[in-house]
């Protein structure tokens, strides 16, 4: 499914009421408008309302990431000498 047709799907699904455009690049964003940018360019299934272990595990794997993240973000402000 591609990208355009996921937007729509999503936008359906919670009936909202938006204009978007799909980008390749961020330089080519436009302010007040929602820019979409594909960064999975493989066919990914979109099953709304379906529960789906493997993005289960993905949410997982991206929490523990954005823990590590902040993290290493405190730790390197923490050092920083002001």
């Amino acid at each position: 499914m591609a990208l355009a047709d996921r937007a729509n799907a999503h936008k359906k699904s919670i009936g909202l009421q938006v204009n978007y455009q799909i980008i390749e690049d961020s330089d080519q964003s436009v302010d007040g408008q929602l820019n979409l940018i594909d960064c999975v360019k493989k066919d990914v299934p979109v099953n709304l309302g379906q529960p789906d272990k493997a993005a289960d595990l993905r949410l997982v794997r991206l929490g523990a990431l954005r823990r590590q993240i902040c993290a290493r973000e405190r730790l390197m402000c923490r050092d920083r000498a002001y």
